[in-house]
């Protein structure tokens, strides 16, 4: 095997190792919003700013297992798309007023507790969402989440995907000329 094949062969496993967290975690985000969907309706003290709040999540997830379906499937656009999600993962912060945490797949976590000076380290499997606006916490902690910072910087490192043209695709090669163009209105 050649050092080009296992480079390729690396990157792939990358690719396929992101599509599984992200699809999974997707696919288990979106099950459990359901749930809190079913849960929420069933109450009777649900708000329908709940079910807006519960309906983004839902868009967040899915969107989730969607990249990781199609990185999957080598869509080439999932690239960016799985950056993002994997940005978006990355920070976990509880300071006074806000509160953020999401993870999709797994979240190995490194958090600095101001409270008990020290550090907190966390694992879990499946997917969550934490935003909280105008709490009031007694102390603060931030940290990451190493499996979305370790993924987020193995993707940023790789090859940008090629675009691929189906096999019966061509280029133009004539130059656009000016008077091909319709007139300006």
């Amino acid at each position: 095997m050649t050092k080009q094949e296992r480079a390729a062969r690396r990157e792939k496993q990358i690719i396929r190792t992101v599509a599984v967290l992200l699809g999974a975690g997707g696919l288990s985000g979106c099950v459990i919003d359901f749930w809190m969907f079913s849960k929420l309706a069933q109450s009777s003290t649900s708000r329908p700013a709940m079910f807006v709040l519960f309906s983004c999540f839902l868009l967040v997830f899915a969107a989730s297992g969607w990249t990781g379906w199609a990185l999957w499937k080598g869509n080439p656009g999932a690239k960016i798309w799985a950056e993002i999600l994997l940005a978006a993962q990355v920070p976990i912060l509880l300071v006074h007023g806000f509160t953020y945490d999401f993870f999709t797949g797994v979240l190995f976590s490194v958090v600095w507790d101001n409270a008990q000076p020290k550090l907190n380290f966390n694992f879990n499997v499946g997917a969550s969402i934490t935003l909280e606006l105008f709490t009031n916490p007694e102390s603060w902690n931030i940290g990451v989440n190493l499996v979305a910072l370790t993924a987020l910087i193995l993707m940023l490192r790789s090859p940008k995907p090629q675009l691929q043209y189906p096999t019966n695709f061509t280029p133009n090669s004539t130059p656009l000329n000016p008077q091909d163009l319709p007139p300006n209105p």
